[in-house]
This record gives C-alpha cells, structure tokens and sequence, in this order.
C-alpha cells in the first residue's frame, strides 16, 4: 500500500484519500500518483477493470497563497499505464478547489465535458455542459522564461500581447485549463526551449486534461500533433502542450514548427495516409441491467427475441445456417433507420462468433438499405454483482461519405441503448408470462431480489424506497427576479411547459397548507385528455429562496411525489436553480426512464424561466415606454452594438424541402390538409388528437404521437401543434410546436402547394427552431430535411391507396 514519511510535501499526502477509495472500488486494477510515479495494485480485475493515473494536488506550490487548486484524473482500461495513448481513455475528471468546489468531468462515450457544483449540504448538482470551445483573446502563458532561447514561443508571446489579448494566469494548471471550458475560449501554453525542459506529465497532468478539452470541443497539441495521440512509454514521460480553440492551436502549431496538422488542406503521407484511408468510425456504449447474466444471455442470444427488447425492430427471418452457430445469417426488419419512401430498414447480417462461455456474440452488416454495410456489431455481458449484468456494446463502420461521424455514432449509440434499457422489461414480461402459465395460484412475484437483503428492517426498507432525482441549471437573471417568477402560482404557465391552467383549491399561495390544481399536458395521456395534479405546499421560505410541494392526487400516477426547488445566487447576477424529485416506485414503469422525463421536465422548466423573465421586463416597459417596444437583456458585455445582439438572439435554425408529387393539386391538398389523414402520409405517425378548436381553423390545436424521433427510452415521440394559419386558395398552411419530448418547442412548420403542370404538384415545406444547446446545427436539419423529404415521397402513395379505397 501507499507509505507516508515524515517532511513530505502537502500534495504527497493527498494522494492517500484517492487511493483508498479506489481499493474499495473493487474494479481499480492499478494506480499511479504524479507523487509516487510507481505502479500499485489497488487489487480489481485486468480484465473488465480499470487503472487509474491521477495528479492528487495540482497547483500546491500556490496553496499557501490560498489560490485556486486542483486534482486531476486519467482513467484508462484494463491493467495498463504505458503503452498506451491519452485516445484511449474511458474518462477523465478535474476538481478545482476555490471560491467554489466543482468538478468536470468526461466520458467517452458521451458528448461534451459535463461540470458539477459542490453545494453547502454536501450535495453535488450538474450546472454545466460543454461541447464547443469557441474563438475569443484570452491567453495563459506558461514557463514564460522559454521565450528567452526560444524566438517562436517568444514571438507568439508578443502576438498575444500586441493583439490586446486578456491575460488570465494563475499558476495553477487545473484553473487555467478549467476557465478555457468555463468560457469556452481562449489558450493555455507550456513551451520548452534549450535551457528550460518539459516539466508536465504526459500521463498524469497532460493526457487527462487532453481528453477534458478535446471532449469538450477543443483542441490539444504538443506542437506537431494531439497530445492525446502521443504514445506513453514511461510513466514519468514529460512534454510541452497547448490547448485551446482551434484557431488557437493552428497559430500554435504554425508559430513554433511552420505548419498545422488542422489547417485545411493538409494532405497525410505514408502510414498516416494508410491510417486515414483506413480508418473506421467507432463507438461503444455501456448500460447496468437489474437481472442474473443467464437470464439476461436468454433473451439477447436468441434472434427470434430480437423484437422483444430491440426498439422498432418488428421481423426477424432465417436466411441460412442454424442461430447461435457462426455463418448463421440473418434479416432483421422493422423502423430501426427511418427510410426516405417511409418503408422498413432492413438489415442481412452473419453471425461471426458467438461464446455462451464468455455471454459475448460478434454479427457482421453484410448488405443493407440503410447504409451500414460492413459495420461490424459486438455485445459482451459481464456479471455486475448482485444479480446484475453490465452490458458492454461496441460498433464500428466504414466512414459514410457526406455524412457527419459524430452524428452517426450518437444515433447508434442512443439506438443501443435503448436496446440495453428495454432487456429488463423484455425478462420481467417472460417471466411473467412463465408464471401465468405454470403457476395460476400465484399471479404476483418479485423478481431480481437483491441476495443482501436478508433482515425484515432492510426489506421495509426496500419497500419503501423512492425514486430520486435532481436537475440544476444557470439562469441569467438576478435572484430575486427569478423567485418573483417561480414563487407564484398565477405566473406556473409562464415558464412550465404544456401547463394551462392553476385553480386555487384552498388556503393562501405562499402559505404552507396551500392546495392548487395544475392542468395541461405535462404528461401525455392514452386518451389524448389532460393531466391534472393537485398539490399541497410543505414550505415555502422567501429567505433562502426556496420551497417544497407535495402531489397530493393525480392522474399520472405520482401521487405522494415530493418537489423541492431552491435558488442560489450564482453571481454576476445569475441565478443557480436546484430541483429535486422523490416519487413512490410506479409497478411496470422503469426507474431511469420515469426519472429521466422529470429530469427533462424540470430542466425545460428552468430555460423557460429566462424567457418568463424577458417577457414580463418587456410588458413593463410596454406599458411604461410605448414609444420603445424592444429591449435586450443580458447582453453579454464583448457585444457592444445592439443590433449584433438582437441578431444573435433570434437567431433560428432554418431549412426547407421540396419535392414533386405526380397528382393534381386538389388530390394533395385534400390529404395533406387533414389532420386525420397526417398517418398516411408522415412516416411513422401513428395518432393524431384533437386538443382545441376545429380543424382547418386558425387556433385548432393537435397532438401528434408515435415514432418521427427515436427516444432513448423506446417510448414514442409526442408533438403538441397549433395552426398559425391556413389558406385554402394558395394551397398553404403554418404550423407552430407548442410543446414536445422530442426538444423542439417553439419550431414553425410552413408548407405550400404549388401547381406544377401536368397534373403534378410542387410541395415547398419551410421550417424554422430555436438553437438545441449541445446538438450540431447541420445535423438536425438534416434530418427534419430527411423527415419532410419522406412525408413528400408517402404522399402519392396515400393518393393511390385512398383511390383504390373509393373504387372498391
């Protein structure tokens, strides 16, 4: 274990609480402190384990100057530290101790550096996510005593400071990284030269943080390449870095070596050239399933269960060979990659091993309609403990031209980890099914009993146990602005989406005691009605800018759910917003799905609150400056002219689409204009529902519900519209999205009918939406593009099958 001898340094000591709670991890095979640069064995498995490299005290040469500090970690599979590169990690984290505590940390297989807030209770709630470091003059300098037998980093030192760049240095690496994820801009430098060498290691400073910015949009460099693609061969390996935005790094890499590895243009050579030519798009993703790994083989070892727990698969065929032996082949049909004709995806794969030994099986994409030939799909099970089973699932494809890697890789990702969250679901149904028919007496079981549960108290505990979950957010605008908004139930459907209507049933808004009935369409009903709760107020405390609401009744099944939201002045007049959730265990409903919906809610929630805020500070001034209709607020201080600001604010995302219909006018506007007939037409529609108004007449509101955008949970996707307008003589109508699971509230659909000649129809569908924070522009009008581009090609065939309908 780890030795301690009297006069070692603060940041020495430190390394002794990481290492202790990786013994107890049970799955850390070795770790590895900047402090005691040697290999020790924290006693978890080689194999399906994890070594860990981790800097216990960044910074401690400035602790005593109570500046800001810091810890780094690297995570890599596997029981290896050297031989390896910083691409290989599965996760990388950094805490920084100052004012605040928080740490950021990143996954690989999941987008973005993700930041988290140490609140006064001991609780820790997500504030922050980043994915893009963008352009902007902020510069961290560090070992500024190489500018003097180095003349490059000079020179790019003396570009900084002539282009009036802002200096933000500390000292400390962990602060000077973290502020570039903070701000999402700026560089951070450590050069060496002749007389001053590399002093930051590879593996415990230089990699980890690598992986942190890359995750988060950035880019990394020693100079000549990403720092996370330089291959570690001693633990103590040292080299000089950069990171920041990418104009950052090729200005870097051109300053100090002539040339950029980014700037456009740049054409591989040799291996590199191979490897480019060669290389695949790849991309795991992992998820816990609560059921023995025997049960868990049954059901995915089998492709004539492959419906059961693969979302949107519906058929699956025997083409040759015998299930379960490799060369066995087989097609695999259903909605799984929505189609421009609005037909079925269809897939032939080869199975290439299959293992029960090891619960693992390899298939092979061998042909096609989506794309995806010679993918090749891996999925491997391991006992997790406690009657659970890790599902481990990797992929690669070959690159897919005019397609974007990131997108692709997301979806399969997201589509496998829908498969991994339905298998429960897919065990309980068939044994379920098994006891209904060998045992009639006993019609209800608990499956899945955890083997620690063995006293009577623990298992009143289990009983009683609640489902938890808390989302946070920042809202740019002062606290108390925020608590005049949040605190009043007259103001709910301000800034809770789907909500309509708040009646008083009893007691003062404020008072504890107070009962209100909140109506609308929080939650989709299977009968298209609204979902109404009744909750009571526990406390309400105007101090400390919080309160706590209990469901009292309702029809969505959350009755006795408990709500606390509490604000927190997060400076520069911004506002954290902290919401926590306890419900009771709904039977048949799934933990993560039902949490992750709240979570989703609540966290619509908090970015309407700024909008609530923008609205009512404009309906002031309305009323008390008519002749000035218009105001920014928040504007951020670099934007210094006001009509730049309005720009960037109201900017949208915008597309359009058209296509030819071979059918006169009249014909497709008779379908395309009812709402009953949106199935025919629109892939994977299933149910429209009258909400208000007529159809047809400006105002008429719709639900519209099925499988348009995949859901991680599997569940449909659901789209609450308004009708903006509707002309009948121009063959026109608008659309607004009032409400939605699928993140596109507010967007405009327009879609115009235009006499083509011939008897054919041009059908111009226009749509605009605000920004998705996180999602990549291109990426989603593209596929509103694809979606619209399918609706165009089903419409014809709506036309033939309604008129072979009247024939017969």
């Amino acid at each position: 274990m780890w030795k301690f001898t009297k006069g070692r340094s603060s940041s020495f000591f430190a390394s002794s609480t990481p290492c202790e709670a990786l013994t107890f991890s049970h799955y850390c095979k070795y770790a590895c402190s900047e402090e005691v640069p040697e290999l020790q064995d924290m006693g978890g498995p080689a194999q399906g384990g994890f070594s860990v490299a981790f800097d216990p005290l960044d910074g401690s040469s400035i602790v005593d100057t109570n500046f800001t500090v810091g810890t780094i970690f690297g995570v890599w599979p596997g029981d290896k530290l050297t031989g390896v590169t910083g691409r290989d990690q599965v996760a990388a984290a950094m805490g920084i101790y100052g004012p605040r505590t928080t740490y950021v940390l990143a996954l690989k297989d999941i987008p973005g550096t993700h930041e988290f807030l140490l609140l006064d209770e001991g609780k820790w709630i997500h504030v922050k996510d980043t994915t893009e470091i963008g352009e902007g003059k902020m510069f961290s300098p560090g070992n500024l005593r190489a500018t003097f037998d180095n003349p490059d980093y000079d020179k790019l030192i003396n570009y900084y400071v002539r282009e009036k760049y802002t200096l933000r240095y500390t000292g400390g690496m962990v602060p000077d990284v973290n502020q570039i994820i903070v701000k999402e801009k700026g560089i951070f430098t450590n050069v060496t030269s002749p007389s001053s060498k590399a002093k930051l290691r590879l593996l415990f400073e230089v990699a980890p943080l690598g992986f942190l910015i890359e995750k988060a949009g950035g880019y990394s460099s020693d100079g000549k390449q990403s720092v996370l693609d330089k291959v570690i061969v001693n633990l103590d390996d040292r080299t000089q870095v950069a990171y920041g935005s990418k104009n950052e790094i090729i200005r870097f890499e051109e300053t100090l070596y002539g040339s950029s590895r980014l700037k456009a243009g740049g054409v591989p050579v040799g291996a590199a050239a191979f490897e480019q030519e060669n290389k695949k798009w790849q991309g795991s993703i992992g998820g816990i399933v609560e059921a023995p790994i025997h049960k868990v083989w049954e059901i995915v070892s089998q492709t004539n269960r492959l419906p059961e727990w693969m979302p949107m698969v519906e058929r699956c065929t025997d083409l040759a060979g015998d299930d379960g032996v490799p060369g066995y082949v087989r097609l695999v049909s259903g909605f799984m990659f929505p189609q421009h004709d609005g037909d079925k995806s269809w897939i032939k794969e080869r199975l290439v091993s299959m293992d029960p030994k090891s619960h693992s099986y390899v298939y092979r994409m061998e042909a096609s309609n989506v794309g995806l030939d010679g993918s090749v799909n891996s999925l491997k099970l391991v006992d997790y403990g406690d009657d659970s089973t890790l599902v481990d699932w990797t992929f690669e494809l070959n690159p897919l031209e005019g397609a974007c890697e990131d997108s692709i890789v997301d979806y399969l990702g997201f589509l496998y980890k829908s498969c991994i969250k339905k298998i429960e679901g897919a065990i309980e149904a068939s044994a379920k099914q098994k006891i209904g028919r060998a045992s009639p007496s006993f019609p209800t079981i608990v499956l899945f009993v955890p083997p620690n549960i063995k006293q009577i108290n623990m298992a009143f505990e289990q009983e009683n146990k609640k489902w938890q979950g808390s989302i946070g957010g920042i809202v740019e605008a002062p606290i108390h602005k925020v608590w005049e908004i949040v605190s009043q139930t007259n103001r709910l459907p301000e800034w809770m989406p789907m909500v309509e209507r708040c009646t008083d049933l009893a007691g003062d808004d404020g008072v504890p005691g107070y009962v209100r009935l909140v109506s609308g369409f929080m939650f989709p009903q299977h009968d298209g009605d609204k979902s109404w709760i009744k909750e009571r107020l526990v406390s309400m405390d105007p101090k400390s800018h919080s309160y706590v609401y209990r469901m009292e009744a309702s029809n969505v099944g959350l009755d006795g759910s408990v709500n606390s939201l509490k604000l927190v002045d997060y400076g520069d007049d911004s506002t954290l917003v902290d919401w926590t959730f306890e419900l009771n265990p709904l039977e048949g409903a799934c933990e993560d799905s039902i949490v992750d919906y709240l979570g989703f809610l609540y966290k619509s929630c908090i970015k309407k609150i700024e909008g609530a805020i923008e609205a009512s500070a404009k309906q002031k001034i309305g009323r008390a400056s008519p002749s000035f209709p218009t105001i920014v607020l928040f504007v951020p201080p670099n934007i210094k002219q006001i009509n730049m600001a309005f720009e960037q604010e109201n900017k949208k995302w915008q597309g359009s689409i058209g296509g030819i219909v071979e059918a006169p006018i009249h014909k497709v506007w008779e379908i395309v204009s009812q709402t009953n007939r949106l199935p025919e037409w629109m892939p994977m529609v299933e149910r429209c529902t009258d909400l208000a108004g007529d159809d047809g007449v400006p105002g008429y509101v719709r639900l519209v519900s099925g499988f348009m955008f995949p859901q991680h949970d599997g569940d449909k996707s659901w789209i609450k519209e308004r009708l903006v307008s509707m002309d009948p003589k121009s063959h026109s109508y608008v659309y607004r999205m009032e409400a939605s699971n699928v993140g596109l509230d507010g967007s405009v659909n327009s879609l115009k009918l235009v006499d083509y000649g011939d008897d054919s129809t041009l059908v111009d569908w226009t749509f605009e939406l605000n920004p998705l924070e996180g999602a990549c522009e291109d990426s989603i009008v593209d596929y509103l593009g694809f979606l619209y581009k399918s609706c165009i090609k089903k419409i014809e065939g709506a036309i033939e099958a309604s008129a072979k309908q009247k024939i017969g």
